[in-house]
């Protein structure tokens, strides 16, 4: 959390509501200008440490479960598609497809493959290394 209110982040003072009023609470005067923008701008630094600490926790608590893979042009891979259909437990389903081919790495993380289902003509699709995984043909 950012440990204030986006109210005074905003305007650099608690906000007053109609009970406040009502009974003369925060009734004191506002700060001169330069005092509250400076406030503000402390706070603002303070938020962004505070955001940027948590960034990073967030990020090592994620990488310590990703695993890096990387596919070359022409691998086989198998797409990850969950489908839902109604009547039919997901348990059940198909939630693997293919195998397609890799076509393309646009990035570390996206891939162009290439996607040719039954009599319909091929087409490329851009998919997330997240919902790859390397196809492996059966030997018998």
């Amino acid at each position: 959390t950012t440990r204030h209110t986006p109210f005074f982040l905003m305007y650099g003072r608690e906000a007053r509501l109609p009970i406040d009023v009502s009974l003369r609470q925060n009734a004191s005067e506002d700060p001169q200008v330069e005092e509250v923008l400076e406030r503000v701008q402390k706070c603002r630094e303070d938020v962004q440490k505070i955001i940027s600490g948590t960034q990073k926790k967030h990020k090592q608590r994620f990488d310590r479960t990703r695993r890096h893979v990387e596919f070359e042009l022409g691998d086989q891979v198998m797409v990850w598609t969950p489908i839902r259909k109604k009547g039919r437990s997901t348990k059940l389903l198909h939630r693997w497809y293919g195998p397609y081919q890799v076509e393309a790495k646009l990035s570390d993380v996206n891939y162009v493959i290439l996607v040719t289902k039954g009599k319909k003509p091929p087409f490329q699709d851009t998919i997330h290394v997240s919902r790859l995984k390397r196809y492996y043909p059966r030997t018998l």
